[in-house]
């Protein structure tokens, strides 16, 4: 290993949410030191419920980060669609700082959890028919039955 110096760098409001076989990751990175943080990294490890490896990917995208500058991380990766296989997600952050690499900053244990469930409806229409009477009642008009059937979609 290299050399590498110290940043000070908050993860946080990380979330991991798998919808069948795509986890997003989502989190705010902030730069608390009063260099700049140049071509911040943040990877994120995915793991199962035994604590194996099954994938680490990373976002290049953060811009270089002044002192309290905030940047959004968002990374998303094909995984297996399995609850027991996608487990939990640790997050680092790293980068340079006066072009030497940082210390990594993480963020571990994190929960994935499934897609939320949406309500949709499904709308069912039953016509119903007129039956001619002998009285002076009008008529019964065509109208529907709708009926809501909710169902999850992600």
């Amino acid at each position: 290993m290299g050399k590498t110096v110290s940043g000070d760098v908050t993860i946080s409001n990380v979330t991991a949410v798998r919808n069948g076989a795509t986890l997003e990751v989502r989190g705010t990175v902030k730069n608390n030191d009063p260099d700049t943080l140049n071509e911040p990294n943040a990877c994120a490890v995915v793991y199962t419920s035994a604590g194996d490896v099954v994938l680490v990917f990373k976002d290049e995208t953060f811009a270089d980060l002044k002192q309290d500058d905030t940047n959004t991380l968002d990374i998303t990766a094909a995984v297996p669609d399995s609850s027991s296989v996608v487990d939990h997600v640790d997050v680092y952050v790293d980068g340079l700082k006066n072009g030497v690499p940082t210390s990594p900053e993480s963020q571990t244990g994190i929960g994935v959890t499934g897609c939320p469930a949406t309500a949709t409806s499904t709308n069912t229409a039953t016509p119903v028919t007129s039956t001619p009477t002998a009285t002076t009642t009008p008529p019964a008009t065509n109208t529907a039955t709708v009926t809501n059937t909710p169902t999850s979609i992600c």
